[in-house]
């Protein structure tokens, strides 16, 4: 299967007032929901710690999920926001393998802003 770009598309501002503009205001690009995280008894698991991470490009892991809870209920909702939002999917993440991690190449304005968060004479 085709890596897939789970980025969610803006919703289109119809009104700033009433529940749409709840909807907009709350928008995620990358939402919470997408996310997880590996704690001390996982990282371990991989021979990992938490500054291995640091300054990495993003990686292409490969992962086993076991779907273990499935929503799908229809709303009456007019709103394709609201009507989406009872149907998803619950993962348990079995297996993982992080594949090859590399360092982020330094970009040519990094100097500067480190110089920029240190400030004059530091």
């Amino acid at each position: 299967m085709a890596l897939v770009d789970m980025k969610r598309p803006k919703p289109a501002k119809k009104s700033t007032k009433g529940p749409e503009a709840s909807i907009a205001d709350s928008y995620e690009e990358r939402p919470y929901s997408m996310r997880f995280t590996l704690e001390a008894p996982e990282l371990e698991a991989l021979g990992l710690k938490p500054s291995d991470f640091a300054g990495m490009e993003p990686i292409t892991a490969t992962v086993v999920l076991d779907p273990i809870n499935i929503r799908d209920i229809e709303s009456k909702s007019e709103d394709p926001w609201n009507r989406n939002s009872n149907k998803a999917v619950e993962f348990q993440v079995m297996k993982i393998d992080l594949g090859a991690m590399t360092k982020k190449t330094p970009g040519k304005f990094d100097s500067v802003n480190k110089q920029k968060k240190a400030g004059p004479g530091e």
